[in-house]
């Protein structure tokens, strides 16, 4: 949109808009009304028994680019996902997890920060992009508790999110090849483990699968033959992640008495596309295709179960803060609710609990955009934040797959409304501003 105050820092298309107080920050020609308030939510369960919360081992898989339709434990009906399949037999498996971003480099640092994308301060280092100081990572909370801290990362991270990186006690960097970068990972994450077992001490590891990201390479050793169509090509990929998460999963079980007090959780940063919406890959819209991604989580002694109410990625970081009983440290910001409270209470989570999502272009080859949407209950809302202001909203129940948007009238006027003063209100941080697009 136009900006309305060019001389001002603190007004702006991308500014938050102090509801009531008169001024339009982010010039969309309004003030927020007075009021307006997103459903609220405890951070943390509660009342996990004195007796449950321990220092587990923990290990975070997160695939790339994979999303929930294409596993067997989201109801795909091709072999891609054993591993992951039976993984789930054991686990907790969440049906309805949504990403808070369909790229990487918003994903990833909301998930380790428990923190929604649109909330994050961004700053450049260097000419190298960082978050800006004050919200720790996990990685950092853990090493606080004494955990020795490891990331098997990609090149990628070395690049674009330096930062990242910083406070593990290891940092592996998986081989660049890509047709290895998946065995290369488990060498390292199995090569980590049996370090870390060496000591009673308990560790943090997670392990990040590049494989399904484009661009789709074979992989012909003995896997089934998926055919040769971008998706057939992209549940090949799949596969051989899972092949290799079944090989550190084999790691950790070998070891039954540590694999009894350890947290495991496997998760895609987001998702893909495949023509659904006029696109391909992903880091492009904030459709289902793009944020629905699988969510499984093995914690010792809890039953396993599928769970059918939604969660967010941003839910992960407080449940494993509530699991080793560190709660948020001072002036630690937490979006999420904790995983616990959807299994065990969700009576207390609200029945409209909005699910942000946040992309922007990060290349000039994808043009010039910054996209965001928000779901809550039956609505889907999506917005262009740049240019058009262009603002869409499908009623989700009626059309799951986002197909045909709800014109004007009846109740979803009030919806419209509603989740369009939501994306305003939540957008506090700096996610939309030139940092995001530099090289």
């Amino acid at each position: 949109g136009r900006d309305c105050a060019p001389f001002s820092r603190s007004r702006g298309p991308h500014a938050h808009d102090e509801p009531g107080n008169g001024i339009d920050e982010d010039c969309d020609g309004a003030d927020t009304p007075e009021g307006a308030a997103l459903p609220s939510a405890p951070t943390f369960w509660g009342e996990l028994p004195a007796d449950r919360v321990r220092r587990y081992d923990v290990v975070w898989f997160v695939i790339d680019a994979l999303r929930a339709d294409h596993t067997g434990a989201g109801g795909y009906s091709k072999p891609t996902t054993p591993y992951l399949d039976d993984l789930a037999k054991e686990s907790w498996f969440f049906t309805h997890a949504l990403s808070q971003s369909s790229a990487t480099m918003l994903s990833f640092p909301s998930m380790l920060t428990g923190v929604d994308p649109g909330k994050l301060e961004w700053r450049l280092d260097r000419g190298r992009l960082q978050l800006a100081p004050g919200q720790p990572f996990l990685s950092e909370r853990f090493g606080s508790l004494g955990y020795t801290t490891g990331f098997v990362a990609a090149e990628y991270f070395e690049k674009r999110l330096p930062g990242l990186l910083e406070g593990w006690s290891e940092v592996a960097i998986q081989d660049r090849n890509q047709r290895k970068s998946s065995s290369s990972s488990a060498a390292h994450a199995a090569s980590f483990i049996s370090r870390a077992r060496t000591t009673d001490a308990p560790f943090f590891l997670m392990v990040y699968l590049p494989a399904p990201h484009a661009p789709y390479v074979d992989h012909p050793q003995g896997y089934p033959k998926f055919g040769n169509t971008p998706a057939g090509k992209y549940d090949a990929e799949i596969a051989n992640a899972d092949r290799y998460l079944g090989f550190v999963l084999d790691v950790l079980r070998s070891d039954p008495a540590r694999y009894k007090r350890t947290i495991i959780i496997a998760t895609g940063d987001h998702g893909e596309e495949f023509g659904e919406h006029g696109g391909s890959e992903h880091a492009n819209t904030c459709h289902h295709e793009s944020v629905h991604v699988p969510l499984v989580v093995r914690i010792p002694d809890e039953e396993p179960q599928r769970i059918d109410v939604p969660v967010g990625l941003i839910d992960v970081t407080p449940a494993l803060l509530e699991l080793v009983g560190a709660p948020a440290a001072p002036g630690q910001r937490l979006d999420g609710n904790s995983l616990l409270l959807a299994k065990h209470a969700p009576d207390r989570l609200s029945a409209d609990r909005p699910f942000f999502c946040s992309v922007v272009s990060q290349k000039a080859a994808q043009g010039d955009f910054f996209r965001r949407a928000v779901r809550s209950g039956k609505w889907a809302l999506f917005k262009e934040m740049r240019g058009s202001q262009a603002v869409t909203l499908y009623d989700v129940e009626k059309d799951p797959a986002e197909q045909a948007p709800v014109s004007e009238g009846g109740d979803a006027d009030a919806a419209r409304t509603r989740l369009d003063t939501w994306l305003s209100i939540q957008l506090t941080g700096n996610v939309g501003s030139a940092p995001l697009t530099g090289d």
